[in-house]
This record gives structure tokens, sequence and C-alpha cells, in this order.
């Protein structure tokens, strides 16, 4: 069965089967004094891991229904988890990136970057590349074999980098600024790039596409299964919410619909088959679309 994961404020997390139509309850997770800014579904361990803003994650196992918590380095607000379902990235202070064993729940290594932050991390499909956003609007290529920064560029007109997503067949990167402007890149010009950049010189690739549509600061991006939709979001404001088609390089018109206000958009995905997807709001709903 198709589930979905809903947490929030309140230290609770919520386990839903997803049919389309009554979407029951199954199960409510509460986590004393835990306040929910993350969680992740990992389903090679059949697991759902849970951030916040202190430096521990909470576990869940699903087959077991058993609850632990891991001490980190810092707050766990801001991670992901490899595809494969074995290391843990956590954004750490400085420019730091951490990335942990989720079976020893142990550190493996720490990345350097030159910038003064990162806002955003997103793993390549098959978990040999880390793409990271930072916050002077530089984006660097991590090789996850060996530890080892690849390239960076700078995101064109960026100053601020907010959020960054891969899409599942690599063709695809977005990321976000703070000035709400997507920039859509083709990942094999990147790529094809030369890697002997400076920090006074780096390269400028040209998206192909900038979307202007979000008009104030970009928090989300989130492409679907087949890459044909990249979903966007600021929590800066009402209904902020869009849907760009990459085949047509456009914005879908029909959505939001303005007569169901959507409320602030604080989190959003597809699920696996791009047969639903999610807006989560400030109000602790979450709207499912078809």
């Amino acid at each position: 069965a198709q589930v979905a994961i809903v947490g929030g404020a309140d230290s609770k997390l919520s386990i839903f089967q997803v049919d389309g139509k009554e979407n029951r309850k199954i199960q409510t997770i509460a986590v004393e004094n835990f306040p929910i800014f993350s969680a992740e579904l990992n389903v090679p361990e059949d697991e759902i891991i849970i951030g916040s803003m202190f430096p521990t994650f909470v576990m869940y196992n699903m087959d077991v229904g058993k609850i632990t918590r891991t001490s980190q380095v810092r707050n766990t607000k801001l991670f992901t988890v490899s595809p494969d379902g074995k290391l843990m990235v956590l954004v750490g202070t400085f420019g730091h990136v951490h990335v942990l064993s989720i079976k020893s729940k142990g550190l493996l290594q720490t990345l350097k970057s030159e910038s003064e932050s990162i806002e955003a991390v997103t793993f390549s499909s098959d978990g040999e590349m880390l793409f990271t956003h930072s916050s002077d609007g530089v984006v660097y290529v991590w090789n996850m074999k060996t530890f080892k920064c690849m390239f960076k560029f700078q995101d064109e007109g960026c100053t601020q980098g907010t959020t960054i997503h891969i899409s599942s067949n690599t063709k695809y990167l977005a990321t976000g600024s703070h000035t709400g402007v997507v920039n859509l890149y083709e990942t094999s010009s990147l790529l094809s790039m030369p890697s002997n950049s400076t920090k006074f010189c780096l390269p400028q690739p040209k998206p192909i596409k900038a979307i202007p549509n979000i008009t104030t600061t970009c928090t989300a991006v989130k492409f679907n299964e087949n890459s044909e939709l990249l979903a966007m979001a600021s929590n800066y404001a009402e209904g902020s919410v869009k849907l760009f088609h990459t085949r047509s390089l456009s914005v879908l018109a029909n959505f939001p619909n303005p007569a169901k206000p959507l409320g602030i958009p604080y989190s959003l995905d597809f699920s696996p088959n791009s047969g639903y997807f999610s807006v989560g709001n400030h109000h602790g709903v979450a709207h499912l679309f078809r």
C-alpha cells in the first residue's frame, strides 16, 4: 500500500494509507519534545528518519514500531538520505556537510565548501553525486565515492541560494533563490564543464529556463518521477505554489485553483509514480491532489 507521512511542530508524525478516496490514518507517532522540521521515508531500511532543531535524529522502525534517538553534531533540520538508504547527509555550519552511515549512525566524512553556509542538498538518482546550493549562490557537485568536489558553478543571477533538486533521470537540475527565480539546467551541460575553476573565477552556465513565477523567496523545488513536472513553492506567501512543465517550458495556468486556498506552503512532494501530489501548509493540513 502507498503511505504518506505528515509531521509538524506538535511533535507528532502521522502515517496515512493513500488510496485517493478515504486516505485513512494508520498511525500517529508522538515524539516527546521534538518539533518536526523534516522527515524522510528510508524505504530500503523500512524506517522513517525525523529531524528537528536539536542535535538529535529520531529513527522510527516501521517493522517493529521502535523509536530510537541518535545524537549528532548539530541541529537536524536539514538532511537527506541517499537513494540506496545507506548514507545520510546533514547540513552543518560554516559551509560544511556531514556524511553519516545510516547503519552505524556514525560520521563518515565532512564535505567542506568555500561558502559561508550550505542551504540545500540533493542526491543524483544513482547516489554517486551530491549537489549542494549555498548562501552565495554557488552550486557544488560532490563525488560521493571519493567525497571530493568535482566542480562548482555560479547559479545565474543568484546571490543567495535557497533550494535545489535534481530529477530522477538526472536530466534536469532546478535551483531556487531568495528572489524567487528558479533556474532550470540541463545536467549534461553542467557535467561537461571544465573543473579547473577558482573561488574568484567560476563558470556561469546558462539555464535553459529562468522561471520568475514565484515572487517571494523560493523555499522548495521538486521534480516528479518522470521529470515532466517541477513543483515550486515559497513559504513567504499564501498559495505560492506553481507547477512547471519541462517539455513545453511553461507554468501550468490551472494550478493552483484560486477558489481553493492552499494556505502558506511549507512542504511539497510527489508520490513515487507521480499519481499524487501533496502540499503541506502552515495550518497543519496536507492537501492531496491526483
